[in-house]
């Protein structure tokens, strides 16, 4: 890569690319580093968000208790410099039967409940209603329309989930949440787990994000993950002592928003391995069903028996 930002970091080797990021170990000083470069111009502030997310992290368990998280060295114009960090991810292991599954679930849990803990600051507005910006569920539509989501998806189905949720986004509880703590971004081997990527941490995602968002991520795997993570999510609520019935509505509406947001980044192109225009059949029928559960005002998992 030709790229004088990254010339104090050679010899660069390739860990992957898409067209979004290519990410890279390199060296400083004698020591390996973590490169993640934007390949667009208008991802390079994304970078300066990520390291922000990152050092928030490290606040919140300066002692690394539960977790720690790559040191943040420097922001380059389109880099984000981090140490290097060993392990195995956890995506790597996380399939049913595999020895360590169960201890990475207890791990996700003890992380989920950790981060509930933490309070977030009053006020109007979320992740799902900034000041100025267009609400959440109209600004995903507006992306789905625009792809032909009616060819692809049950898109009357798609617009009564946006017309029932819409109204629920404001008003959500808050919490701080890592936006998208899942076996994918969880480096695992050593004393406490390691989180990467925190481009989407913030203190205005809705309580109960991180376990909703990692359960409707993972469940269309198979029938068996499903019912499997349909016990994790009500242990966690047990542990929360919330019953899940009181909190149907809220966890609903982020489920609801997740399944729209799911079928544009099928459909939008984050998913490379493949033609596009696209929906794969088990992500149609994940949020299809999940749509109908929601409209029915079940719980957002509830569905085993259809």
């Amino acid at each position: 890569m030709n790229d004088p930002h990254l010339a104090p970091y050679e010899p660069l080797t390739l860990i992957r690319e898409n067209k979004r990021y290519a990410t890279y170990r390199g060296e400083l000083h004698g020591q390996s580093v973590f490169i993640k470069a934007a390949r667009q111009a208008e991802l390079q502030p994304r970078l300066i968000t990520e390291a922000s997310g990152l050092l928030n992290l490290a606040q919140l368990d300066l002692h690394e208790q539960y977790y720690t998280v790559p040191q943040v060295i420097r922001v380059e114009e389109n880099a984000l410099i981090t140490s290097w960090s060993e392990g195995v991810l956890m995506k790597d292991e996380f399939e049913l039967g595999h020895p360590q599954f169960e201890n990475h679930l207890s791990t996700l849990l003890n992380l989920f409940l950790y981060f509930d803990a933490q309070s977030s600051p009053t006020g109007e507005g979320n992740r799902y209603t900034v000041p100025g910006r267009e609400n959440a569920v109209d600004s995903v539509l507006f992306k789905l329309r625009g792809h032909g989501f009616a060819e692809h998806i049950d898109a009357p189905l798609l617009e009564s989930l946006a017309d029932l949720v819409r109204p629920r986004l404001v008003g959500l509880d808050k919490r701080f949440a890592h936006g998208d703590l899942q076996p994918g971004n969880i480096l695992i081997g050593g004393k406490v787990p390691i989180l990467i990527d925190g481009e989407a941490c913030s203190w205005l995602w809705p309580r109960h994000y991180n376990a909703i968002n990692f359960v409707v991520n993972y469940t269309h795997l198979s029938e068996q993950l499903e019912q499997r993570l349909n016990q994790f999510l009500t242990d966690y609520f047990a542990q929360l002592g919330l019953d899940l019935e009181a909190v149907r509505e809220h966890i609903n509406t982020i489920a609801g928003v997740r399944c729209l947001q799911m079928a544009w980044e099928e459909l939008g192109g984050y998913l490379e391995d493949r033609p596009m225009p696209h929906i794969r059949p088990e992500i149609k029928d994940y949020v299809e069903r999940t749509a109908q559960t929601i409209l029915s005002e079940r719980i957002f998992n509830d569905r085993l028996s259809n």
